[in-house]
């Protein structure tokens, strides 16, 4: 009988106990006002999944993918399917290629940014016209999210991946 006496409080915590696994999930937003040029998309997914964001702008496409567990995954696994992810996506770009993925050096991370777990991207095109496809890991305590990077027709294989440690910097993970 008390339930139905105080059943205003009852159904505000009913609606807490809903509603805290969205409040409390992680994120990974661009900061646009750090990257001129590109335009928020959309959201892709559904929560109980991932949340994709994607961006893009002149010849660039910029992506974030966070999903509802906060336990991280094995690295070298998702280090793994990513890899295999990014061959599958520049083989059906590229039909005559047999792209090989770069694993960035875990020294040379935290050069480009401290939350990075890894880095791993592939080249193709040619000088002047070099096509970039690269991938990451940003970690924080209590937040993991995939980014995906795609540059096409850049002068050097180092502008796009400059470029792509730009937009990991901007990525705000809460």
């Amino acid at each position: 009988m008390k339930l139905f006496k105080h059943w205003p409080a009852a159904l505000y915590v009913f609606y807490l106990c809903l509603m805290a696994p969205a409040v409390l999930a992680c994120d990974a937003i661009l900061d646009l006002k750090s990257s001129p040029g590109l335009v928020e998309r959309g959201m892709l997914g559904d929560p109980n999944e991932y949340v994709q964001r994607v961006y893009s702008g002149a010849a660039v496409s910029f992506s974030t993918l966070v999903f509802p567990s906060q336990e991280m995954p094995n690295k070298k696994k998702l280090l793994r399917d990513t890899v295999q992810n990014m061959v599958s996506t520049v083989a059906s770009r590229n039909k005559n290629s047999k792209p090989q993925a770069q694993v960035l050096n875990e020294e040379l991370l935290p050069q480009l940014d401290t939350r990075l777990a890894f880095l791993t991207y592939i080249q193709y095109g040619r000088e002047g016209s070099m096509n970039v496809e690269a991938a990451g890991l940003i970690k924080n305590e209590s937040c993991w999210s995939i980014v995906r990077f795609t540059a096409l027709k850049k002068q050097t294989r180092d502008e796009g991946l400059n470029q792509f440690a730009n937009l990991i910097r901007s990525t705000i993970l809460d």
